[in-house]
């Protein structure tokens, strides 16, 4: 079983069945090989593969499990979020990379701060790859942070992280990427 097809019939059973995911049953079934056999494949290369359970609610007691669900193929374990190569990809790609949040009032965009990453908010590891301390401090560094109140829904808020004036220019002299931001 090449993995290509794999993908190839997994993507095409999810949107002939418009869901995000297929059932392992039937994914056997349209690769021609056993449940066991493909389950096998699938712990052997536990990577390339998010899998899940289907419960299904029958009345208001009873509930049937209809087994393991395949919620997604990867060609590579540099797609998966949840290995260790697409972290190590991430640190490596995003060495100068910043993720910028707006402080909005009502909607209008009254200053821009960065936010740190904690790890207990994290849901891709944010925190190791993205805002992480070690940035904040090269940027601080830059003179492009600084601590700065701004004026949001009649109250003052401190961030702790906020950009100077010439952030925008600063950021890109430097080489430094940032999401890309509503305008003021």
């Amino acid at each position: 079983m090449d993995i290509k097809e794999i993908k190839r019939r997994f993507d095409l059973l999810c949107k002939a069945n418009n869901e995000g995911y297929t059932l392992l049953s039937e994914l056997a079934k349209e690769l021609k090989v056993s449940k066991t056999d493909l389950m096998q494949l699938i712990e052997d290369n536990s990577k390339l593969f998010k899998t899940g359970s289907l419960v299904r609610n029958e009345g208001r007691v009873n509930r049937k499990n209809l087994g393991l669900v395949v919620t997604d193929v990867y060609l590579s374990p540099e797609e998966n979020d949840t290995t260790k190569e697409w972290l190590d990809r991430q640190i490596k790609e995003k060495q100068k990379y910043i993720h910028i949040s707006e402080a909005d009032d009502y909607g209008m965009i009254v200053g821009y701060y960065i936010e740190k990453d904690r790890d207990n908010l994290s849901k891709h590891n944010e925190h190791i790859w993205r805002n992480t301390q070690e940035k904040i401090n090269r940027l601080t560094e830059l003179g492009i942070i600084e601590k700065r109140s701004f004026f949001l829904c009649g109250f003052s808020h401190d961030y702790e992280f906020a950009l100077t004036g010439e952030w925008m220019k600063a950021l890109e002299e430097n080489g430094w990427e940032h999401n890309e931001l509503r305008s003021k």
